[in-house]
């Protein structure tokens, strides 16, 4: 069974439907009673199981309150997608401190507060799946986003020690997944909408998120390419949106480190404007068998393994408004 936050909209309903439609069943959270009902309704409509909870991850007595409940009604769960997220966005200095600590309150403590929840029972059983949707951003920050992408940052440097903590521990069984998506069309992004190149689509994200769980992969990029742009960064930054690093000039005109003047560097979008279609969306291991079954330990389990699924089946990169007053919502 999966629990997917911030399940309302955007990716984590896309993700909670894909993971539906490999047979997992889903725990559905969001702090959006009415969206979360209807994703909970789409997937039972089409034959799955979902139940949905509200709550604020921004709040940790929330959490454990829904958590206690949680287990009472429907049990534990095999999977943990933390995929809420929130960005207010703006320029650093006009940043609201209310706005700059609910943005890691979302993105970044709530990681905490529901692995603490969920993680003794993988733990014990020595299988799991903890599943952390980050960002682009978390490996090369944003300007006018410096709220968001230290908060993905965080969440990115959350799972790495998480991954190595189990390791030493000996719980192999359990797994971590970290998603890098790029930015994608949902209601997070707005104003920015217009500096970027190339949206994804929360369905493709989610297919590709799904995929990632199934061969176990330890970082999946959205689209699959961003890696290398990553690493085959012009200037210090494959940020599709963000000006060239050209203007960081020394006084007369020289740029630091190249010794040339006047030049402009080439636009870092250059780097990150990908092909989806171009890219093997099994990450090269076509030949490797998934092992989703293992996760459930119901009946579905068995309909898991016969439709491929490879781990638990049982899901912001997102970007918003970057005025300051953009309403907070969570992904």
């Amino acid at each position: 069974m999966a629990l997917v936050t911030g399940a309302g909209h955007g990716i984590g309903k896309e993700i909670a439907l894909e993971l539906a439609r490999k047979g997992a069943k889903l725990v559905l959270w969001d702090i959006n009673k009415a969206n979360n009902d209807e994703t909970a309704s789409q997937i039972n409509i089409m034959g799955g199981s979902a139940t949905s909870y509200v709550v604020d991850v921004a709040n940790a007595d929330d959490i454990h309150r829904t958590a206690e409940q949680m287990r009472r009604e429907v049990g534990d769960v095999d999977m943990l997608v933390n995929n809420a997220g929130i960005l207010y966005g703006g320029e650093l200095l006009k940043l609201k401190e209310a706005h700059i600590r609910r943005t890691f309150d979302v993105n970044t403590l709530a990681h905490f507060w529901t692995v603490k929840e969920f993680l003794p029972a993988m733990i014990e059983k020595n299988c799991g799946h903890i599943v952390t949707i980050a960002s682009m951003v978390a490996k090369s920050g944003t300007a006018y986003m410096v709220d968001y992408s230290a908060s993905k940052y965080a969440v990115y440097g959350f799972t790495e020690a998480l991954s190595e903590e189990l390791m030493i521990l000996g719980k192999n069984g359990v797994k971590t997944t970290t998603v890098y998506p790029s930015f994608v069309s949902t209601g997070l992004v707005k104003q920015i909408r217009d500096k970027i190149t190339t949206l994804l689509t929360p369905d493709t994200v989610a297919v590709e998120v799904v995929k990632g769980i199934q061969y176990e992969e330890e970082h999946v990029y959205v689209p699959r390419i961003l890696h290398l742009g990553l690493k085959l960064q012009i200037d210090g930054s494959a940020n599709p949106i963000a000006r060239p690093r050209a203007g960081r000039e020394r006084r007369g005109g020289e740029k630091e480190g190249t010794g040339s003047k006047g030049g402009q560097t080439r636009a870092d979008s250059e780097v990150a404007r990908p092909v989806l279609g171009n890219i093997p969306s099994d990450g090269g291991q076509g030949d490797e068998k998934p092992v989703w079954g293992r996760y459930d330990s119901d009946a579905g389990e068995e309909r898991g393994r016969n439709q491929g699924l490879g781990v638990q089946q049982d899901g912001p990169g997102n970007a918003a408004d970057t005025s300051e007053k953009v309403a907070p919502a969570q992904d």
